[in-house]
């Protein structure tokens, strides 16, 4: 699904934090009545799916059988100063420089790729990510600076997939193991050479995970119901 104010999803004119991104999916997975849902987070999103199970059990302990964190994260960086200055550096690339000469996009959109990327997936991702209005990438980025959920990563009851690329740079395959390691049933998944695109640049073992976990999911044997003697 796209968040809001990110692809079909229109922009809301008031003010919302984290917990309502939460809310939006958890909204979704009611309103179309999912069951045994997979949820798939990528980056940011991951963060998002990590907080549904953590915060929105209500909803999650009929409606999701399994997360997906792509290059996720559970919390924002520790150093915001630092994050901060980083984000309004790349904003100023983005509007001041690429907006002028768009093949700078291409360059500056490769760093988040792994070795070997392809010319075609960066210009790819350049297009999608810079079709936002930086208003809405700024406020995106903000709301993550706040989080920090790995004081509830132990409440987490269904299986994890924690996927991860050797080669990102903005989330490190360190962090991402240390993620795995905190959440009680997670595998830890690291994909040679790849970035922070994942899903772009590796989809073929982005799939292959995927239906790993639903197949593994659809062959738990069903729990014998317990009845007392008389």
């Amino acid at each position: 699904m796209d968040h809001r104010g990110f692809g079909r999803s229109s922009a809301v004119p008031d003010e919302f934090d984290f917990h309502d991104l939460i809310d939006d999916v958890a909204f979704v997975l009611e309103h179309l009545d999912l069951r045994d849902a997979v949820v798939v987070g990528h980056s940011m999103g991951g963060a998002v799916a990590l907080g549904l199970a953590a915060c929105r059990g209500d909803v999650t302990a009929d409606r999701v059988s399994a997360l997906v964190l792509l290059n996720g994260v559970s919390r924002g960086p520790p150093d915001r100063a630092l994050w901060r200055a980083r984000v309004a550096v790349l904003e100023w690339a983005v509007t001041e420089r690429v907006g002028r000469h768009p093949r700078r996009g291409v360059v500056l959109t490769s760093g988040n790729f792994g070795r070997n990327a392809r010319r075609s997936h960066v210009v790819s991702v350049r297009q999608v990510g810079f079709a936002s209005p930086s208003v809405h990438r700024r406020g995106f980025t903000r709301r993550l600076l706040g989080v920090d959920l790995s004081g509830r990563l132990s409440e987490i009851s269904v299986p994890v997939v924690v996927i991860a690329g050797e080669s990102d740079r903005t989330v490190s395959a360190a962090e991402s193991s240390l993620l795995a390691t905190s959440i009680p049933d997670a595998r830890l998944v690291v994909v040679p050479g790849a970035g922070h695109v994942l899903p772009v640049e590796r989809a073929d073992a982005v799939t292959e995970e995927i239906v790993r976990l639903v197949a593994s999911a659809d062959h738990e044997p069903t729990p014998t119901p317990h009845v007392d003697s008389p």
